[in-house]
């Protein structure tokens, strides 16, 4: 099931949820392409999950498809999708796993999809391009950003 995502201001915003609560904006930083994502920042506790091992996640990190993070009762991470993907925050007590970042060809509608498995994620997106999206995979459906 896809669900069409309200414009606000140019920004598209949207809340996925396992439970209700407030939201965070985050600024982008420099957009990356080619199949990467980029930690922006993380508050408290917060964990990579790439090579086999969790570790620790810190700011500035680059992230690769198949890569997973998540975050503690106390913790955030804003991960800058790239190229007209926008910054997603993971909330606290979540859990999401990067599927494909960046179009698989230049006529492709879809820019990025992540599975969210546990918790929420909230998205600030640049405008995407005419007929272009980010998926969002959760228990219940698949929303989408345009």
């Amino acid at each position: 099931m896809s669900l069409p995502i309200p414009l606000f201001s140019g920004i598209a915003l949207f809340i996925l949820a396992a439970m209700s609560g407030c939201a965070t904006s985050a600024t982008p930083s420099e957009a990356r392409t080619g199949g990467e994502a980029a930690i922006v920042r993380v508050e408290g506790s917060a964990d990579l999950f790439r090579g086999g091992i969790w570790t620790t996640a810190y700011g500035g990190e680059t992230l690769h498809q198949g890569d997973q993070a998540r975050t503690a009762a106390n913790g955030k991470i804003d991960i800058n999708l790239g190229s007209y993907g926008g910054v997603l925050t993971l909330m606290p007590d979540s859990l999401l796993q990067l599927e494909q970042l960046g179009p698989t060809s230049p006529e492709a509608e879809v820019l990025a999809i992540v599975d969210l498995r546990l918790g929420r994620v909230i998205g600030d997106t640049l405008k995407p391009p005419a007929r272009k999206k980010v998926l969002i995979r959760t228990s219940t459906g698949t929303q989408e950003i345009r």
